[in-house]
């Protein structure tokens, strides 16, 4: 009797992960023997960018093979995406074990190619995370929003996305000036040029009463941040006069 394990990943797009373990499925029905058992380890969620050590299925896989056994994946970035994990997972802990490794996509591969394919999982995996950056850029440069609101910002409830293939479609997603907030971010980036300290801004600001969203003082990260972003904050934005909008005394005269 042998044991043939399944490993897979759920991702975003459960339609094509299903589709990924139905074919592991056919390959292991194809040529298991009668009396041979199939089991089954479905990581989750979880991203194969994870260090191997955050990833529990993983890991509940690894202790659980023994020798003898089969392990198939759709394609090896499945048991990792970094090089240097995914050649210690093929060699030190299935192959050196007397455990077999079968990947659909990559198909019989000798034990000497992993290094290679590690290399080019790695490539991948850098130039998804490079185009990933890049992409979020983009979009910060258009002034769509990306994560949490910036301090300054406020959603423009006027424009909602037109891109259907979006999760934000049909939402808000444009980044306008809310601004209170927008003042004071620039009076701290007129401090900062006054050659005044992460701290020291933290303190003024703070003694002058001003809190953040949730109402809080504010912390020295949230100031360094703002700062960062100076390049997102127009010196020369003039606000039309609104009765809610309440000019503060200029910080710099502190």
């Amino acid at each position: 009797m042998r044991r043939w394990i399944i490993y897979y990943r759920v991702s975003g797009k459960k339609q094509e992960t299903l589709h990924q373990l139905q074919l592991c499925e056919e390959k292991v029905r194809s040529i298991m023997q009668p009396g041979d058992e199939i089991f089954y380890f479905d990581e989750g969620q979880t991203t194969t960018r994870l260090p191997m050590d955050q990833r529990p299925k993983l890991q509940e896989m690894l202790d659980f093979v023994r020798k003898g056994d089969t392990v198939v994946v759709f394609s090896l970035d499945r048991l990792a995406r970094k090089g240097s994990e995914l050649s210690h997972i093929y060699d030190d802990l299935l192959i050196s074990q007397g455990i077999k490794v079968i990947s659909l996509k990559q198909g019989d591969m000798k034990p000497s190619m992993i290094h290679i394919w590690a290399f080019v999982a790695q490539e991948e995996r850098d130039s998804i995370s490079f185009n990933t950056t890049e992409a979020l850029k983009a979009k910060q440069d258009r002034m769509e929003k990306v994560g949490r609101t910036w301090y300054g910002f406020r959603l423009d409830h006027s424009i909602l996305n037109p891109r259907k293939d979006h999760k934000t479609y049909n939402q808000p997603y444009k980044l306008i000036p809310e601004p209170d907030e927008y003042r004071l971010c620039l009076e701290i980036i007129a401090l900062r040029d006054l050659f005044h300290t992460y701290e020291e801004i933290t303190d003024i600001i703070n003694k002058k009463g001003h809190r953040t969203r949730e109402g809080k003082p504010f912390a020295k990260m949230s100031v360094y941040r703002i700062i960062q972003r100076r390049d997102r904050y127009d010196p020369d934005l003039v606000f039309q006069d609104d009765p809610s909008s309440r000019r503060s005394e200029s910080l710099c005269e502190v």
